[in-house]
């Protein structure tokens, strides 16, 4: 049970963990990417499902999914990310995440963001409006919508969110 547990608490953490590395991160944005990148990677409409499931000794369950679905509109792509476990596996473990992420189709730096995340007795609720150019974002956080707390922040240059990084690492050219 306690392997249950564990397995999918980190699989959904590793998004959480990928925000936290992207702003810790020395910024890998300081080309001329940052005022704009070639998005030859992803367009609207694209939908992706991952499968998750728990492995217990030789036997995989599985247990949930995670979908991507991006939206494309005149000057922006919306990303909405739900990640939620099997109605059969929410007796060891529910999982009930959600994230959005709107992106500057030039840029693919987030304008907005949102994460709605229910994981066993762990909620959680943030929500982040950014001013790119002025490199500041105001942010509601808390354990719920009704209880989240507002602050603002000064930001780095192209400062990216859990979502919209990874698009931007999409399109990113490794090979030179």
């Amino acid at each position: 049970m306690m392997n249950n547990i564990k397995t999918i608490l980190l699989i959904f953490s590793l998004l959480f963990t990928m925000s936290l590395s992207a702003q810790m991160a020395p910024d890998i944005h300081q080309d001329d990417n940052c005022g704009g990148i070639n998005n030859n990677a992803f367009q609207g409409g694209e939908k992706l499902v991952y499968k998750l499931y728990y492995n217990w000794k030789f036997v995989w369950i599985p247990a949930g999914e995670v979908k991507f679905n991006v939206i494309e509109n005149k000057n922006d792509f919306e990303v909405y990310v739900t990640g939620k476990t099997y109605e059969s596996y929410n007796s060891f473990f529910e999982v009930d995440d959600k994230f959005y992420s709107k992106m500057n189709k030039e840029t693919l730096l987030p304008t907005d963001f949102l994460r709605d995340i229910k994981e066993g007795n762990y909620v959680k609720y943030d929500s982040i409006s950014f001013d790119q150019p002025n490199y500041n974002a105001n942010t509601l956080h808390g354990r719920t919508k009704e209880t989240a707390e507002s602050e603002d922040w000064d930001l780095g240059e192209c400062m990216q969110d859990m979502v919209s990084i990874l698009y931007y690492v999409r399109n990113l050219d490794f090979e030179s």
